[in-house]
């Protein structure tokens, strides 16, 4: 069994313009890219899913053990200030996937959770439980 984490990162401008029209846009995807991959296990992957958005498989990390590396992923990118943009927020969904699961199952949980953390006020983590989706606020 391992687990998937889906996040988007978002500033005050829309991204897409800032990649379009600055370097800031390579510069935070470098950097979350960089944050994702040094908090991640040295057996965990990360990937970027287009746009702004980065994939995790984390292999051997039960659901709490994942909310918690998001949390502090989460906290890691707030915390940050970018010359350009200023800060950033990020969105987290979260998906635990079995073996029996296909890999467009596991996608549509983490969309699932994904889609719920950002209508919940963005900057804040869900969590699918296998259809069971609940919303974590940040405070």
């Amino acid at each position: 069994e391992y687990s998937l984490k889906l996040s988007e990162a978002a500033a005050s401008d829309s991204l897409p313009d800032i990649f379009d029209s600055t370097d800031a846009g390579d510069d935070v995807l470098a950097f979350t890219a960089k944050l994702l991959s040094a908090c991640c296990g040295e057996k965990d992957n990360v990937y970027r899913w287009g746009g702004e958005e980065f994939v995790c498989v984390c292999y051997g990390l039960d659901i709490e053990k994942l909310k918690d590396l998001a949390e502090n992923i989460r906290i890691s990118i707030a915390n940050s200030t970018f010359e350009t943009i200023g800060s950033l927020t990020c969105s987290v969904g979260l998906a635990n996937v079995n073996k029996t699961d296909s890999v467009k199952e596991a996608f549509v949980r983490l969309d699932e959770a994904l889609y719920t953390a950002k209508n919940s006020g963005r900057n804040c983590i869900s969590i699918n439980y296998l259809k069971n989706i609940k919303s974590l606020k940040n405070t």
